[in-house]
């Protein structure tokens, strides 16, 4: 085994044994399984977090937008002006839709139409996807010019692929 996935291997193990202890032993078939089942999640893992970047807690969000309240990040994430991650510990925000302490220019526009065929998910990668009908360049990116000709491009490559997502 490489080294840099020792400690990895070693809290995988040590967590398996503590949490079934006096469970019934695995035959190694099952034991192969439960180990390839749980390299594939973390490399999940690792892929969607290289994809989508950091992802924020609200109060870094607050913190940003200067807001005040946890419930207005809740509140512009529920009217669909940023977009919220629902995930265990509750919703993350991606950072790369924030530029100058507000969200990109255009990004409402975009989340209206895409959240009606698509989750926050399918939303964020989209965004963080490079698009042919955007020169190649990802949507996030291409909203951060600012610029309305990259705005009426990236709100029509949104509204194109909803209707992709609807068939």
């Amino acid at each position: 085994m490489s080294h840099e996935y020792e400690l990895a291997a070693r809290s995988f193990q040590d967590t398996l044994e503590r949490l079934t202890e006096g469970a019934e032993v695995l035959s190694a078939d099952e034991q192969q399984r439960v180990g390839r089942r749980a390299a594939r999640m973390a490399a999940a893992e690792a892929t969607w977090s290289d994809h989508l970047g950091p992802l924020l807690p609200q109060d870094a969000v607050c913190d940003i937008l200067g807001i005040t309240t946890r419930q207005g990040v809740n509140d512009l994430a529920r009217r669909r002006r940023i977009l919220g991650l629902p995930t265990r510990e509750g919703r993350l925000y991606p950072a790369f839709q924030f530029k100058d302490r507000r969200p990109l220019p255009g990004l409402t526009g975009v989340l209206q139409v895409l959240l009606e065929s698509a989750s926050e998910a399918t939303v964020a990668s989209w965004l963080q996807t490079p698009q042919p009908e955007l020169s190649g360049r990802a949507p996030a990116e291409a909203l951060t010019t600012g610029d309305s000709e990259s705005l009426d491009r990236v709100h029509l490559a949104a509204v194109r692929a909803a209707a992709r997502l609807d068939q």
